[in-house]
């Protein structure tokens, strides 16, 4: 059996044409699990209703948590040996689980991927083309798809067992980053099908398009997460891994330094809590694979924000 988990959090706009694409599944053996995130809206009635008529559909309520302690309780409750993750304003294919889970049976792999495309209105949705599958090794699925959109959670089709001990960080906005690597990495091969059987909707009023909040400063945490489960790794994708990571965690202070004011909810809190980020990690920072570039800025900034503003400024300005 495959579980999807579809977490639920005041979408009454779009969860019936979520749940609808659904209802079209070419693949029987499945279970939705719809999780109900505490929402306040109509959302609990629409999928209330579903669930009533189709069996494959779950309801399920808790408390309001976010998106990743939704996928963690729905993670719980699944009683399939393969999970999929579908967020409630997206909408699949009417093959999206057939193939994905036909992917992985025939590649023998523990993690099936497909292409997606992007969507505002559903009249722009077609059926997926068909696309040629390829199997990567670990190694080179980081090399050609890391911290890319590939790194989703919702493209994807996991054999249940990697989630024995992992589940997605909550109140943290880049969880699909912060799980996926680890996922990846406890698997040799990944199969990927170049056919767009997820239809992400791009939505203005998203959390990854708001406005920057204080939680923004959880993608620091992610890339030092990655930089420390690999740093004593010795293989060459680890060691590359830590590198290209290492540039981005460094980055990525100037990056959010160097914001406009009114992108911040409060600015002023806001750049004291990566001021402090950056002087807190600043020895590490000193012992990680910098480029020579980011080196010297490290070296001239010697814990000075205002050097490290108006270089990571200058920068932005050459781009």
């Amino acid at each position: 059996m495959v579980s999807v988990i579809v977490p639920i959090y005041n979408v009454e706009k779009y969860l019936l044409e979520c749940l609808e694409s659904f209802s079209n599944q070419s693949f029987d053996d499945c279970e939705i699990l719809l999780i109900d995130d505490g929402s306040t809206d109509c959302s609990s009635d629409i999928a209330k209703k579903y669930c009533k008529n189709n069996s494959k559909f779950q309801y399920f309520f808790k408390d309001n948590g976010g998106l990743s302690s939704a996928r963690n309780f729905g993670i719980d409750k699944a009683k399939g040996e393969w999970l999929m993750f579908v967020d409630s304003d997206d909408i699949v294919d009417a093959y999206f689980i057939e193939k994905l889970y036909n992917l992985v049976i025939s590649s023998n792999t523990q993690i099936g991927v497909c292409s997606f495309k992007k969507f505002q209105d559903k009249e722009e949705i077609s059926a997926a083309k068909q696309g040629e599958t390829k199997v990567y090794s670990k190694e080179e699925y980081f090399n050609y798809f890391f911290e890319s959109a590939f790194m989703a959670a919702c493209n994807k089709i996991y054999k249940k067992s990697l989630f024995d001990d992992i589940r997605y960080p909550e109140k943290r906005i880049h969880e699909d980053f912060a799980t996926t690597y680890k996922l990846i990495d406890k698997v040799s091969y990944i199969s990927v099908i170049n056919e767009e059987l997820y239809n992400y909707r791009f939505n203005n009023n998203s959390i990854t398009l708001s406005k920057i909040k204080h939680n923004k400063i959880d993608l620091l945490e992610v890339y030092k997460s990655i930089i420390l489960f690999y740093k004593d790794k010795k293989e060459n994708y680890q060691i590359a891994l830590v590198k290209k990571t290492s540039n981005q965690f460094f980055s990525c202070f100037g990056t959010l330094l160097t914001y406009k004011k009114d992108r911040y909810e409060n600015y002023k809190d806001f750049k004291y809590q990566v001021s402090e980020s950056y002087k807190n990690n600043y020895k590490l920072i000193g012992q990680l694979p910098l480029s020579v570039v980011n080196k010297i800025i490290y070296f001239l900034s010697f814990k000075r924000l205002f050097l490290l503003i108006f270089v990571s400024r200058i920068k932005r300005i050459i781009k």
